[in-house]
């Protein structure tokens, strides 16, 4: 697909779907880093085991010591590995191109890695759309893009995301800012529900590596995952037009994981 026909899905959807963005190569170094935070920060040497095993451990963690896979987060993170990536020419020249913003003149404000077990929904999210500040959830989003790449496959049978096309135009309905009371837990611009059934929707279908470009503004949620699927592992990161009326300017500094 040309350049032109992704903005011109963009501009139409409010997302796009880019398949096989990342090598094989780059997930395996994603991978390795995962390796070695968990490896490190769990004690065992995962670093030759099969990813099942490095994820069961990463799991063991969650329950025996929560701070130590916060840590593993927070770690993922920081690592030069996720940074690189989201700063990478393949990201950004794509990420320029839909916002129709040259690449100097882009914020990248965000970034993580997730691991989400099926049949857990502390990190599951209703419908909502994304937001820069909690603090400022009423400003629009529109001039912000969202990139979500899985690390394994994600599907109707996998849990996956679902969107709505063409919701991207401006915030809908009341804005409410949600959070759970978990400290693990996501704070989401959330949406009634009934707002999603406006619009045509996809659950989005990738395999690792794929990648989807994503208006901030288009409502979403997450697809819950059937209890027997496997763990899904995914990065995001988000951009902002620093030239936009709605652009929050602010600093990024290391923050030392808590309760290690």
């Amino acid at each position: 697909m040309t350049v032109q026909n992704l903005i011109g899905e963009y501009e139409r959807d409010g997302f796009v779907v880019v398949p096989a963005l990342l090598s094989n190569e780059k997930i395996s170094e994603l991978i390795m880093s995962f390796r070695s935070v968990v490896s490190r920060l769990s004690g065992s040497n995962v670093m030759e085991c099969s990813l099942d095993n490095v994820i069961q451990t990463y799991s063991t963690l969650r329950l025996t010591n929560p701070a130590s896979a916060g840590a593993v987060y927070d770690s993922m993170t920081a690592s030069l590995t996720v940074q690189s990536l989201f700063t990478s020419h393949e990201i950004v020249s794509k990420v320029s191109a839909l916002m129709n913003v040259d690449e100097s003149g882009l914020s990248h404000f965000f970034r993580c890695m997730r691991l989400d077990p099926p049949g857990e929904n502390m990190n599951e999210l209703g419908w909502h759309q994304d937001f820069q500040d909690s603090e400022h959830p009423s400003l629009s989003a529109i001039d912000g893009l969202t990139v979500w790449i899985p690390l394994t496959s994600v599907g109707p049978d996998e849990g996956s995301m679902e969107v709505c096309y063409g919701s991207h135009k401006d915030r809908i309905g009341a804005v409410k800012v949600e959070n759970t009371g978990s400290q693990n837990r996501s704070k989401a611009i959330i949406i009634d529900p009934s707002e999603a059934d406006k619009f045509q929707r996809l659950v989005v279908d990738l395999h690792p590596g794929d990648a989807v470009f994503m208006n901030m503004n288009v409502l979403h949620r997450t697809y819950p995952a059937p209890a027997s699927a496997s763990w899904r592992f995914t990065v995001l990161g988000r951009y902002f037009n620093v030239s936009s009326k709605d652009f929050l300017p602010g600093a990024q500094r290391y923050v030392p994981s808590k309760g290690l």
